[in-house]
């Protein structure tokens, strides 16, 4: 029995279908009707694979370190449902196409994001957010429970919310370049200034005491390594409780406080989940933040066309933000899925229990979407990306990334009209490790 479902959002257009195989019903529009067992379809799909490509190991290691896996541009083209082995061992699928990317991730009754499921092993090591019985793992939640604490944190980003935010990360920019140009060129541009912006621009909304902008500093770079002890994890969230300690006792007009306030107090979440929520929201993407304002620079002063242009029209901020975005797609390991029924996407066909990672990173490259789309572009026309996700799981603080990368730009535009590299793009230090997303580790710049 074969149930045909359809998606078709108009909006971020990504229309998609697909079929769902009832339990007791056969596989009548598979690619190879003959192999009904697991087993069978994995061996033949690996041995494609290995006709396919030099490695079938995901992830990818990158030839280029600023520029996603050359591989993906061959599966969209040849194989876009793709048998890959994790690092593991494990086996898992490779979404790689735009539109069956947003099938995936649009589609919560098929796909789920719970750890717990059997089988859900972990495939990636970059979740930083714990999804044991204290802690919330707001990521790794299916709807019913994710939307509950969404909707707490959602609002405190919303777009209104963000225009209140706006003169605060100004002023904070501003600091940062006051810092930056007291300095002889050339100067690391990722320690003297793009790790910073995002962390301190979340201590200020939280209102964290300077004094301790260092320790918290320190504790995200550590996560965000992955390479914490228990020690040092354990006096972070001792942190955090005597910080919450603090805000009950002298409640203030800040995030926390309106938390403690209206979340709980009134009992709609308990102390462990508060905890967990300031976590996430200290550690959450600090990386992939620091990542898009040097991706994007270099980007920018590597099209000097383009950067000289949108200097002279500041119009054009809001397109080169997006294509930024969709150029450098930032947190690319996270969308990943447990197929909880048996499901054909493009003609594969998908048993339950199986693992795949939706790429947004490829789908933002697929040309059958963005024309040239591996050229960076600011004047190409309006089109949806998939940067910050899809459905359920789209990014919560997505108008606060756009506005954090806008005021950076804009501002270095007008305090820093020369910025410019102080090295070569092959003497720059990105990000080179296969299952890390894209990024910066040291870059040199003058001005």
């Amino acid at each position: 029995i074969i149930y045909r479902k359809s998606m078709s959002d108009s909006s971020s257009k990504c229309p998609v279908s697909f079929t769902v195989v009832s339990p007791h019903g056969l596989i009548s529009t598979a690619s190879n009707p003959e192999l009904h067992t697991k087993q069978d379809i994995n061996d033949e799909q690996l041995n494609q694979n290995e006709k396919l490509l030099t490695s079938s190991v995901f992830p990818f290691q990158r030839s280029i370190p600023s520029e996603p896996p050359i591989e993906y541009n061959r599966l969209r083209a040849e194989q876009p449902i793709y048998r890959a082995t994790l690092m593991n061992g494990d086996q898992t699928w490779l979404i790689t196409r735009f539109g069956d990317v947003c099938l995936v991730l649009g589609d919560d009754e098929n796909f789920s994001k719970v750890r717990n499921y059997p089988n859900f092993s972990q495939q990636s090591d970059q979740d930083i957010f714990n999804t044991d019985e204290e802690h919330i793992g707001l990521l790794n939640m299916d709807p019913t429970k994710h939307i509950i604490y969404r909707e707490i944190i959602e609002k405190e980003f919303s777009i209104d919310r963000i225009k209140e935010y706006e003169p605060r990360i100004k002023n904070i920019v501003d600091d940062l370049l006051n810092e930056l140009s007291n300095q002889t060129p050339p100067i690391d541009f990722v320690s003297q200034f793009a790790i910073k912006v995002p962390s301190f621009i979340m201590y200020d909304i939280l209102t964290i005491n300077k004094i301790d902008h260092e320790f918290l500093t320190s504790r995200n770079r550590i996560n965000n390594k992955l390479d914490e002890t228990q020690t040092t994890h354990q006096e972070f969230l001792e942190y955090i409780n005597r910080l919450v300690t603090n805000k009950k006792e002298t409640p203030g007009s800040d995030l926390i406080s309106r938390l403690i306030t209206e979340q709980l107090r009134p009992g709609r979440i308990n102390e462990k989940e508060l905890i967990s929520i300031i976590s996430l929201l200290l550690q959450g993407a600090n990386e992939s933040m620091k990542n898009l304002i040097c991706l994007g620079i270099i980007s920018l002063l590597e099209n000097s066309e383009q950067y000289n242009r949108l200097r002279e029209n500041l119009s054009l901020i809001d397109a080169a933000v997006e294509e930024i975005l969709r150029y450098h797609t930032g947190l690319s390991f996270i969308t990943h899925r447990l197929t909880v029924k048996d499901v054909e996407i493009s003609g594969q066909m998908i048993k339950t229990g199986e693992i795949l990672f939706a790429l947004n990173a490829s789908a933002n490259r697929d040309e059958k979407v963005f024309t040239d789309s591996d050229r960076f572009d600011i004047f190409r026309p309006p089109q949806h990306h998939l940067s910050f996700g899809y459905g359920a799981h789209q990014c919560i603080a997505m108008h606060f990334v756009r506005a954090q990368l806008k005021t950076v730009l804009l501002t270095i535009f007008q305090r820093l009209p020369n910025l410019k590299l102080a090295q070569s793009i092959d003497d720059i230090q990105f990000v080179n490790e296969p299952n890390k997303d894209i990024g910066v580790k040291k870059m040199l710049v003058t001005w």
